[in-house]
Formats: C-alpha cells, structure tokens, sequence
C-alpha cells in the first residue's frame, strides 16, 4: 500500500530516520497521538512573529510550536494555546491575540505556499541552499 507515493518500507524507514534525529535532538516524538489540523494560524504567527521581533524570539516561537504540537500534542488550532507560546517566546501576547483573530500574514502565507508548489516541493522541510535542493528530513550526512 503506498501513501503519498510512498510504500510501506519507505514510509517506515522515513519516520525511523526521524525518530532517530529526534532522539539525537533530545526530543520525544508523539507521533501517534498528533492532530490532525490546519496549521495556517501558527504559519500566520510565525509570519507575524518574523516580521516585527528578532530572528531569536522567532526561532523560540517555532521551537514552541513544534514542541506544543510533536511533543506536547496540543491543538496548535486554538488560539489560547497559540497566545501562550507565543507569550513564552517573548512576544506581545495581545497583539499575537489580535493576529489571530485576523486573516492578517494569510496572504502571505498563501504566496508561500505557492511559490513551494511552482518548485514542485510536496514535502515538508524543504531546504535550498543554491542549487541544490531536499525535501523531506534528509539523513545527516545529506545535510553535512
């Protein structure tokens, strides 16, 4: 049986090479318990996040993303989950609230998306570092 052009075997041994990595990143994977949900509001976030604080503050609003929804499996759907990482990371929590409750940065996250499908990026994480490109979560030794 494939999924999403993939056979059982690969799709086996993807999420193995991402246990492993995550193992290795100290992280504790519930892969079994995630929701399924739409994540155009904590793009959204990131968006806004990316555009009016520090690269830090950013990165530590996506590190808790990542976290609420793998880890944690929280609703990253629910804007009071939402509010409260971004809180954590350092950034305003009413106006993070004001995003939300907003279609603002769907626009560009829409264009995003997008320009993903027109490089014919069907996977998440996409890497490009000139002309080079991976989808997926490549093994180490692909990234190294």
């Amino acid at each position: 049986m494939k999924k999403d052009g993939l056979t059982q075997k690969q799709l086996h041994e993807r999420f193995q090479n991402i246990t492993e990595q995550d193992r290795d990143a100290g992280l504790t994977i519930n892969y079994a318990n995630t929701l399924p949900v739409n994540t155009m509001k904590a793009l959204r976030l990131t968006k806004w996040a990316n555009d009016i604080q520090s690269n830090q503050k950013t990165a530590k609003l996506i590190d808790a993303i990542f976290k609420a929804y793998f880890v944690e499996n929280q609703n990253i759907t629910d804007n009071d989950v939402l509010v409260k990482l971004a809180k954590d990371a350092g950034l305003d929590d009413s106006s993070a609230k004001k995003i939300l409750t907003s279609e603002e940065y769907k626009d560009v996250v829409i264009e995003d998306e997008n320009d993903l499908a027109n490089r014919n990026a069907d996977a998440v994480h996409y890497f490009e570092i000139g002309h080079y490109h991976d989808e997926g979560v490549p093994t180490k030794e692909a990234l190294i």
